[in-house]
Order: structure tokens, then C-alpha cells, then sequence
């Protein structure tokens, strides 16, 4: 049976994601252009498989696999809502320049969710400049 370290998992998560947005960059450019827009939605179905399974093996080698923590049921529903947004721009449902900010801030919170998750609770991380 192979074994791969957490290392090589994080490694794969962190080109996963530049996959993905790479993938969302390419249908939102290319939305009138059919061949772009598919290579787009391919690169995001390779980008998710990637993630799921790297993000799978990093919990399971953290221990985490026999109760998930909600922070990585939330990066999950997170990375699915980023992959769709190319389809809701298509559908004409939102611009493609609000597409981006939402995937860019929806990012940056699965990011801190991924590497902050450990250190304070969410609530108390969001108040605190607050006070």
C-alpha cells in the first residue's frame, strides 16, 4: 500500500487550488468561446477531485477522520460553491467581475479556515478587531 506524506498532500492541495482557479479563469474569459469554457470545466473537475482527495488525506493523517471538525465540512461546501460560480455567471445570474471577488474572499476564507483553524475559534477571530 503507498503512503504519502502529509507534506506531498499539502503540496497537492495548494496546486489543486491554483488548478481551480485557473479552471474558473478560464470559463469566465472564455464564455463566449465553447472550446475555452470546456477546458475550464475540465480543469475545475480535476481541480476538485484533487482537492477532495488531498484534503481527505490530510485529515485522515491529522487524525481527524473519525470526527471531522466543521471547519472542513465548511471548506468543502466553500470549494463547491467556487466551482460553480462559472456556471451562475453563464446563467446570467451574476457578473463576472462579482464571480471573482466572491471566489477570491470564499478562498481566502477556506484558506484561513485550513491554517487558522487550530489557533482560535471563528467567532472570537472575527470580533477581535472589532475591539
Amino acid at each position: 500500500m503507498i503512503s504519502m506524506s502529509l507534506p506531498l498532500y499539502n503540496l497537492i492541495h495548494l496546486i489543486a487550488i491554483m488548478v481551480l482557479f485557473a479552471g474558473i479563469g478560464a470559463s469566465l474569459a472564455g464564455a463566449d468561446h465553447v472550446g475555452t469554457r470546456k477546458f475550464g470545466a475540465i480543469l475545475r473537475g480535476i481541480a476538485l477531485l484533487l482537492l477532495l482527495v488531498s484534503g481527505f488525506g490530510m485529515l485522515s493523517k491529522l487524525n481527524f477522520m473519525k470526527n471531522m471538525p466543521l471547519w472542513s465540512w465548511i471548506k468543502v461546501a466553500i470549494w463547491l460553491v467556487i466551482a460553480m460560480l462559472p456556471v451562475i455567471v453563464k446563467r446570467k445570474k451574476l457578473s463576472a467581475t462579482v464571480a471573482v471577488i466572491i471566489a477570491l474572499a470564499l478562498g481566502g476564507i477556506a484558506a484561513w479556515l485550513g491554517y487558522g483553524h487550530d489557533h482560535l475559534p471563528l467567532w472570537h477571530s472575527l470580533l477581535r478587531p472589532l475591539f
